[in-house]
């Protein structure tokens, strides 16, 4: 494992951070596995969860992740933080904002988002975000922020079925640059993004501040490639195509469908026809 995969490493970066607690682990079924059972077992503080390989790791629709050894960044951010269920759809906005955000300065390359999602890079996927929680009623307890990064990945390594798909920093010409260092990047954009959306609130649910929620949103637009595309929505079941107006201030993806009707689609899939 790489220098920069040492505990005191990343303890020394993200204390300041917010997460005082720091597992890495050479292998595992997949660092959210990880986040939730830490959760389970009554972790109150901020943590960061890393891990060289993962055997099961996943993405959204329980889509199979891949993950070698020594190759790209799998972590999860875990968060015990209560929020108010119609505000969760905000975790993943502003983990996408502080995934373009840290590696954009560590690569100094441009980094895209495609909703709800991926992370692109010269018009391929470069990593995703998934996102699990913890509830109760309608209110979430605590978010496992799960991110997957391709690194060093090179063209002959990616699996058949994801070829011409999937890219890596490596491939996008960016070589160098520690695993470890991207992750602190991350995880340190993603706390200064959430103390900016979110303030304490009563009873020990954090609330969101509104001024925040507009530059957060600003933000992902000026990341996201899904504006103004034509596209195709898979979402409930159905599929249409539309063009994509842009995100509104939940997070959710405003589309114009061919009859010129407008709706905001809450979760589901995106393919860019042009």
């Amino acid at each position: 494992m790489k220098k920069r995969y040492d505990e005191s490493y990343f303890l020394g970066e993200l204390a300041q951070a917010g997460f005082s607690k720091v597992t890495i682990v050479e292998s595992t079924t997949s660092t959210n596995d990880l986040g939730l059972s830490m959760i389970d077992d009554g972790l109150s503080v901020g943590a960061m969860v890393i891990a060289d390989s993962q055997s099961s790791g996943r993405g959204r629709l329980g889509r199979k992740w891949y993950s070698p050894p020594g190759a790209n960044l799998y972590m999860s951010l875990v968060l015990p933080h209560k929020v108010e269920m119609s505000d969760a759809s905000l975790f993943m906005v502003i983990a996408g904002v502080a995934v373009c955000d840290g590696v954009n300065r560590i690569s100094g390359h441009e980094v895209n988002l495609k909703w709800p999602n991926d992370i692109v890079m010269g018009g391929r996927k470069l990593g995703g975000i998934l996102i699990e929680t913890r509830t109760e009623r309608n209110i979430v307890l605590a978010e496992v922020i799960g991110i997957g990064l391709n690194v060093n990945y090179k063209e002959e390594d990616l699996p058949p079925e994801i070829r011409g798909i999937a890219t890596s920093l490596f491939m996008e010409g960016v070589s160098g640059v520690e695993r470890g260092a991207i992750a602190v990047e991350i995880a340190s954009s993603f706390a200064k993004q959430y103390s900016e959306v979110f303030e304490h609130g009563a009873g020990g649910i954090d609330v969101v501040n509104e001024t925040g929620r507009e530059r957060l949103i600003d933000k992902w637009r000026e990341y996201d490639i899904t504006i103004g595309k034509l596209i195709t929505v898979s979402s409930a079941g159905t599929e249409f195509n539309a063009r994509a107006i842009g995100l509104d201030i939940k997070g959710r993806l405003e589309v114009e469908r061919e009859d010129g009707s407008r709706e905001f689609i809450h979760s589901g899939d995106v393919t860019i026809i042009i």
